[in-house]
């Protein structure tokens, strides 16, 4: 699928895009890979923080339709929970938001 988008792996120290073969040995030597792909950014996270990875996050995901492809992603209250074990600035300013979120689809 990386091939496909035509994903380049994204070196934010240099800002420059390193070309790449993907295989799955190359995706298993790191938990994360920030890329770049003509229609943006995409960030590989095989294990976010604060979640024991996909089994974990799979028990309280949702399906979702991609344009014909069903997919399985992160409920917010996982999203909410990695982002308060990061605690980094910017996904501290996040929680605000995806809190009300979270009240609203909860109808509260």
């Amino acid at each position: 699928a990386l091939q496909a988008l035509d994903a380049g792996e994204l070196d934010p120290h240099k800002g420059e895009i390193v070309e790449r073969t993907w295989d799955e040995d190359m995706l298993a030597g790191d938990v994360t890979w920030l890329l770049s792909t003509p229609f943006g950014r995409l960030d590989l996270v095989f294990e976010p923080a604060g979640t024991g990875g996909y089994d974990d996050l799979a028990r309280d995901g949702i399906d979702v339709d991609l344009g014909g492809i069903r997919a399985r992603v992160a409920s917010l209250r996982d999203v909410i929970r990695s982002k308060e074990a990061l605690n980094r600035p910017r996904d501290r300013e996040q929680l605000p938001t995806l809190r009300r979120l979270l009240d609203l689809a909860e109808g509260e």
